[in-house]
């Protein structure tokens, strides 16, 4: 923690600071709405009496930040009340803060943190998808400003054992979950981690990052393209992994890698495997990868170093075969739209059949979407019938457009999530 700040417990007296930097922070972006002020005007009573918590950052014993944690029927605990004042503004104060409510939550035995936003404070929201927070559906609020319901799995028994995020994404939000394919090394070989953080903070909530190669089968003209670009710019597993090391410092959403199996053949399955897991990545998705191979042999290493594995199934896949890959499948199932590459149009209600047979058969994994999903029309067409979709080539045509990543990303997510 940083010397210059401290963090404690309310103490006598501070009940002011916590009413004043509320109010502060309230009028600045809101109003003092009735409920604010019967909380404010009694922490002890509201908070404390009720099995909650009030803490405060001291900038060299200044009362610089405060948070409360307010104890739920179920045992868990909202966070609530987090202000900052703005003289210590941009001293990191509000990361500390969030640090400790969740190191905290874990002491008190809380599975999750709930807490309640509104979308329009953008600073605040990518501070909570940065420490591992995903939107959930919301409730009735007792607030009228909150427009958005967020909250952190911790783990059974406040323990700290954290939930596989894709897990954690999927038992929060079950409908319209976007997963953004992107090539690793495109459109220049130190492209990676920033095309990563541009999808993080434009929305997306998933992150599919592919590893080049020469010979892809799935791939449409445009990825493959991308690919090659990659491969020239001298992109490779090795260099990926380089890349990758310490990711999880600023990327907090679920992250797939994409390839085919030759090149993890070649590079050593299991030093793969090692790898991903060790640089943060959470799951695998490998086309060419036969069922039977996966059962006997590479089924046993993925699973042996904690990473979730994604089978594809199409509309020629059989009912059998389906429910098959969807027991051996962990994370999500990646249902393909048709039997073409990706990137290729089609007319998205001739698939609608397969899609609605599909998710009747009640599997027991959620469902993303891919191939030939572009825009928003074939995104919420695409979630009518699945927990949401793919999308690859339209973006990476968007990032060849435009050379200004975050710009790019921005403006695609954006154009695709729009009411």
């Amino acid at each position: 923690m940083n010397n210059t700040i401290k963090i404690v417990a309310l103490q006598p007296g501070m009940e002011v600071d916590f009413k004043a930097l509320n109010i502060a922070w309230l009028q600045k972006y809101f109003y003092v709405e009735p409920v604010d002020e019967e909380m404010l005007s009694h922490p002890v009573e509201n908070i404390i009496d009720k099995g909650g918590k009030i803490f405060f950052a001291l900038h060299n014993g200044e009362v610089a930040g405060t948070f409360a944690l307010m104890k739920q029927g179920d045992g868990n605990y909202e966070l609530g009340k987090m202000a900052v004042d703005e003289k210590f503004q941009g001293k990191n104060i509000g990361n500390l803060l969030l640090e400790y409510a969740i190191d905290e939550s874990k002491k008190l035995g809380a599975q999750k943190i709930i807490l309640y936003s509104n979308t329009i404070l953008k600073p605040a929201i990518h501070l909570y998808q940065k420490f591992g927070f995903v939107e959930v559906p919301i409730e009735q609020s007792a607030y009228k400003r909150s427009n958005i319901k967020m909250e952190k799995q911790l783990g059974e028994k406040g323990e700290g054992r954290v939930d596989p995020r894709l897990k954690t994404l999927f038992s929060g939000k079950q409908k319209n979950v976007l997963n953004v394919y992107c090539t690793a090394g495109f459109p220049e070989l130190e492209s990676t981690l920033p095309v990563m953080r541009a999808l993080q903070n434009a929305g997306a909530h998933i992150i599919e990052l592919g590893m080049p190669y020469s010979d892809p089968l799935a791939d449409g003209p445009v990825i493959q393209a991308s690919s090659a670009r990659a491969l020239q710019n001298g992109m490779s597993i090795a260099v990926l992994f380089e890349q990758l090391k310490n990711f999880r410092s600023t990327i907090h959403l679920p992250v797939v890698l994409m390839g085919y199996l030759n090149p993890l053949l070649q590079y050593g399955f299991e030093k793969f495997c090692q790898m991903a897991a060790e640089t943060g990545v959470d799951a695998l998705i490998i086309p060419d990868m036969p069922m039977h191979a996966f059962e006997v042999e590479y089924g046993k290493v993925i699973k042996r170093h904690g990473l979730d594995f994604i089978f594809l199934v199409t509309p020629e896949t059989s009912e059998e075969r389906i429910r098959k890959l969807d027991e051996l499948s962990s994370g999500f199932l990646y249902a393909v739209s048709s039997s073409s590459l990706t990137g290729s149009d089609k007319d998205f209600s001739a698939v609608e059949d397969y899609l609605e047979r599909l998710m009747g058969t009640k599997l027991r994994n959620p469902v993303l979407v891919g191939f030939g999903i572009k825009d928003k029309k074939t995104f919420d067409t695409a979630c009518r019938f699945a927990n949401g979709a793919i999308i690859g080539s339209a973006y990476i045509q968007a990032l060849q457009a435009n050379e200004n990543v975050e710009e790019a990303t921005r403006n695609f997510i954006e154009g695709v999530k729009q009411d």
